[in-house]
């Protein structure tokens, strides 16, 4: 009987998803190393240092992933074929997702560059099998292969509603879009969450039951569309957040209660969409 293997790195992709990279898996490797940005000073005179964090949690670099197999071809005309295959494709993909999969068939996603071709081994054995590493520069968390939309109808100027992201880290790319169904239908909104003391605002306030105002907090961007989403405009200058925040706004593993708040009558429905994150 064969045990399911732990998740190992499966394939990458453009964002699109062509073109795309199988990872040979044979007598697989895989190495992920991360570091914490910290931010402890030196204090004349005193021990240790300083923690300008507090008992906040220290952000997280850009990890590094190695991943070593052995590539396998029919003969070795095929091998030659395959490795400049694999060569080309990861270099022409430039930044694009690096899938895992686990044990569990379940695949998560990260944001990921090659930063070096992929390296290549020959011996005297290698007729056809060539050992072959890879390296990428990893810039997301890892994230959940379909996304999750919740959609709440709101009709009074103060709505409670809670979020619920299934993975076990922070989900950071959340996307909020308000879609009026009337003249003044979001009116002036404001996003509080209560688990993280993050909130944003905007002035902004419908014209039409084609308005639509959509934050984007992985992108930190903005923007407004009076007829349904065909065209956008940037909407920044009438957009603020809370005082002491990084982000636009996060959500946190487990339960996150939320609050919108609209001044007048409000008849609009926000729509959220994110992927549930791991690290």
């Amino acid at each position: 009987m064969s045990l399911p293997a732990p998740r190992y790195p499966e394939k990458f992709t453009a964002a699109g998803g062509l073109p795309e990279v199988m990872l040979p898996i044979d007598d697989g490797e895989w190495e992920t190393d991360q570091n914490l940005r910290t931010a402890i000073v030196t204090v004349v005179g005193a021990d240790y240092g300083f923690d300008q964090l507090g008992g906040q949690p220290a952000p997280l670099e850009p990890a590094s992933e190695q991943f070593r197999a052995t590539l396998y071809g029919d003969d070795p005309a095929d091998l030659d074929r395959r490795v400049d295959a694999l060569r080309a494709n990861c270099q022409a993909i430039g930044k694009g997702k690096l899938w895992t999969i686990g044990a569990d068939d379940t695949r998560r996603w990260a944001w990921a560059r090659l930063t070096a071709m992929p390296k290549l081994t020959l011996g005297v054995e290698n007729v056809i099998h060539q050992p072959v590493s890879f390296a990428f520069t990893r810039l997301s968390d890892w994230q959940a292969e379909a996304i999750t939309v919740v959609s709440q109808t709101i009709t009074a100027p103060s709505a409670s509603f809670a979020l619920q992201p299934a993975g076990s880290s922070t989900v950071r790319s959340a996307v909020f879009t308000l879609k009026a169904k009337k003249a003044s239908g979001f009116n002036a909104p404001e996003l509080d969450n209560g688990v993280t003391g993050e909130s944003w605002q905007s002035t902004r306030v419908a014209q039409s039951a084609n308005s639509v105002l959509e934050v984007d907090c992985g992108r930190m961007s903005v923007r407004y569309s009076n007829d349904g989403g065909v065209t956008w405009t940037d909407d920044y200058p009438n957009f603020s957040t809370g005082p002491t925040q990084v982000s636009f706004m996060r959500l946190i593993a487990g339960t996150n209660p939320m609050t919108l708040s609209n001044a007048g009558t409000p008849n609009c429905t926000l729509e959220v969409r994110y992927y549930d994150a791991w690290l």
